[in-house]
């Protein structure tokens, strides 16, 4: 059986374990990656439907996306 690197050892009211950081930040680039594939899916056919200009929005704010 693999290790689990998320695992978390001694997470405390103030203080997180490096497990849960490692999950926080896989959680968030798996979001990212997903907003950037919808994104570029629906700029490609759409680039005015509600969805695209969302996720523009969402990738403007990560500042992942530069433009108008």
């Amino acid at each position: 059986m693999t290790e689990n690197p998320y695992e978390c050892t001694s997470h405390k009211l103030d203080f997180c374990c490096l497990g849960c950081v490692k999950a926080w930040i896989a959680r968030h680039d798996k979001m990212k990656d997903f907003i950037d594939n919808l994104h570029k899916y629906y700029i490609k056919y759409d680039e005015t439907s509600s969805i695209a200009q969302d996720a523009a929005e969402l990738l403007k704010e990560l500042g992942l996306l530069k433009g108008k």
